[in-house]
């Protein structure tokens, strides 16, 4: 289980990094894209039965971490979300209960726009440190999603929160080194969070 310590940062994590309405996501310092020494493999479907979701995940990288309500992809299969953590994607699929349990934070079901429901989640987090993006629409996932960007030590990172329905949210939480987050951001974070599908 992860304490909520790791939780929070993890959703500081995409949300995509300073939470505030009027916070805007700069790097500290401009960093040219690389590509890492380890590239990707091929994406192959995975159904995780615990969480009811299927999923695309990279051959090359160990299977996805579960823990007591979330899921973990990265190169070393780890269950660690924090800065040092390096390439990984954390994926919460009942981020409406989950999160009211360890933040205190309830989804009014009245709303369903996901850009509203994440601008409230970054207020629950209120963590001034970090700067994010205003939240604003992400296009490609299989439900209504939005999306903030921000910046942590030398890590990008990304949340989306996806309305799959029925007060079903699902978070996505995304961070790699700034120099090579647009290649993951390509080949895996992008593909792997538009192929995410409940029943």
């Amino acid at each position: 289980m992860i304490g909520k310590r790791a939780l929070i940062y993890s959703c500081i994590i995409f949300l995509l990094a300073g939470c505030g309405a009027n916070s805007t996501s700069l790097s500290p310092t401009a960093k040219p894209t690389l590509m890492p020494e380890a590239t990707i493999g091929t994406l192959e479907t995975v159904k995780i039965d615990k969480f009811s979701l299927s999923l695309l995940a990279p051959t090359s990288w160990k299977p996805p971490a579960l823990t007591e309500d979330s899921i973990i992809i990265s190169p070393s299969g780890t269950t660690d979300t924090s800065p040092a953590a390096g390439v990984l994607m954390f994926i919460i699929p009942d981020a409406a209960n989950t999160l009211a349990k360890r933040i205190t934070l309830s989804f009014n079901p009245e709303i369903t726009d996901p850009a509203q429901q994440l601008a409230l989640l970054l207020q629950a987090i209120n963590v001034d440190q970090y700067r994010f993006s205003d939240p604003e629409k992400y296009e490609g996932a299989k439900y209504p999603a939005a999306l903030v960007t921000g910046f942590a030590v030398d890590n990008q990172i990304s949340i989306i929160l996806m309305n799959a329905g029925n007060n079903r949210w699902i978070y996505v939480g995304l961070q790699a080194p700034e120099k090579y987050f647009k290649y993951y951001n390509s080949v895996v974070f992008q593909p792997v969070t538009n192929s995410i599908v409940v029943p």
